[in-house]
């Protein structure tokens, strides 16, 4: 925390001080830890199922993401089905893995309303594999994007709608945007 100090002297010693400091940032993390200790448990199950889908992505495994999740999960990617149970999530899944085999998800930010969690995140990786026909690049991307995740009355995850700028893949890779 920066902090400004001011003090006024007379005959070399302090008689009067001051100091400013901008404690929001501490005030904005303390505040952040009171919500996650105050929210209700359905909600804490609920963004412990988030957090982890993100570590089933991050280590491509298909047997956690599915302990979370129903079997006929639907995926939803900028307004097309992609996914319409988890075996079809799990090839969305490898995919992505084979073209980036260190592909790693990172939360940006959850914010749960009931049983629907609006997820902002970003996706990393190196394209060292096939992806989507064409040969490695070994460039790297960094794609933000936003899924919106539809969970049961058991705190099972049913339905993701991911939007993100699949353009910017492509510009980073390097690669022709391919033809719709």
């Amino acid at each position: 925390v920066p902090v400004h100090l001011t003090a006024q002297f007379i005959n070399g010693k302090i008689v009067r001080d001051f100091g400013y400091w901008d404690n929001t940032p501490m005030v904005l993390a303390l505040q952040e830890i009171e919500a996650e200790k105050n929210m209700p448990a359905d909600e804490k199950a609920i963004q412990n199922t988030i957090v982890q889908v993100v570590l089933a992505w991050n280590k491509n495994d298909k047997v956690a993401f599915n302990s979370v999740t129903t079997k006929d999960f639907i995926r939803n990617a900028d307004g097309k089905r992609l996914a319409s149970n988890q075996s079809d999530y799990g090839k969305i899944m490898d995919l992505y893995h084979t073209g980036f085999p260190d592909f790693k998800v990172k939360l940006d930010h959850t914010d749960i309303h009931g049983n629907m969690v609006y997820v902002n995140w970003t996706v990393t990786g190196t394209n060292t594999g096939k992806f989507m026909d064409n040969p490695p690049t070994n460039k790297k991307i960094q794609i933000p994007g936003f899924s919106i995740w539809t969970f049961d009355s058991n705190g099972n995850a049913v339905k993701e709608d991911a939007f993100s700028d699949n353009l910017a893949i492509y510009q980073q890779l390097g690669l022709p945007v391919p033809k719709t």
